[in-house]
C-alpha cells in the first residue's frame, strides 16, 4: 500500500479547466473590445478565483495514519482511528470524534442516483424469489460507480489494514 494517495475526480479538472478557458475568452473580449467599465474585468477575475477554489483546490489524501480533507474554503486533518462512519447518501460524510467534515470532491452523481433509485422503486417486492437469484442491492451512493462510494472505499481499506 502506497504511504500517500491523492483522490480527485479527473471531471473537476475538465470543468475547472473549461470554466478557466471561458474566463480568459470573456478576459480577452474586455481587453480588446474595452467599455470603459473596470466591473467586467473584476467580475471575469472573480469567477476565475471562483472556479480554482471550487474545482481545482478540493481533494482527498489519504495518508498512512491519517486523512486530509481539503475543501474550497478549510483543511481538515483526520486520523483514521478517530473515524466513526462514512456516510454517503448525498456525499461523502465522515463522521469522527471532532464532529462530522464533507467531502466536496465526493458526490453521489445525480444522474446515475435517479436511475438506480427509479428503476428499484417500482420493482416487484411481493413477489416470490427463488434463493439463487436473489440479488443484493447496493445504493447508488454505496456503489465504486460514484464519488463518494469510492471513496468510501478507499477510506475503508485503509480502516480494515
Amino acid at each position: 500500500m502506497s504511504k500517500s494517495e491523492t483522490f480527485k475526480p479527473r471531471g473537476d479538472y475538465v470543468w475547472g479547466s473549461l470554466a478557466l478557458t471561458f474566463c480568459a475568452l470573456y478576459l480577452i473580449q474586455a481587453a480588446v473590445y474595452p467599455s470603459g467599465s473596470w466591473f467586467e474585468v473584476l467580475a471575469g477575475v472573480a469567477l476565475a478565483i471562483a472556479a480554482l477554489l471550487f474545482w481545482f483546490r478540493p481533494k482527498l489524501v489519504l495518508r498512512e495514519h491519517d486523512l486530509i480533507v481539503v475543501n474550497p474554503f478549510s483543511t481538515k486533518t483526520i486520523a483514521y482511528r478517530d473515524i466513526i462512519d462514512l456516510e454517503t447518501r448525498w456525499s461523502l460524510r465522515i463522521v469522527h470524534s471532532a464532529g462530522s467534515t464533507r467531502v466536496w470532491v465526493a458526490p453521489a452523481s445525480g444522474k446515475h442516483r435517479w436511475i438506480a433509485e427509479s428503476t428499484t422503486k417500482w420493482s416487484s417486492e411481493r413477489l416470490p424469489t427463488n434463493p439463487t437469484k436473489t440479488v443484493e442491492v447496493t445504493t447508488m451512493s454505496n456503489s465504486h460507480f460514484s464519488d463518494s462510494g469510492a471513496a468510501a472505499t478507499l477510506i475503508q481499506q485503509r480502516l480494515d489494514v
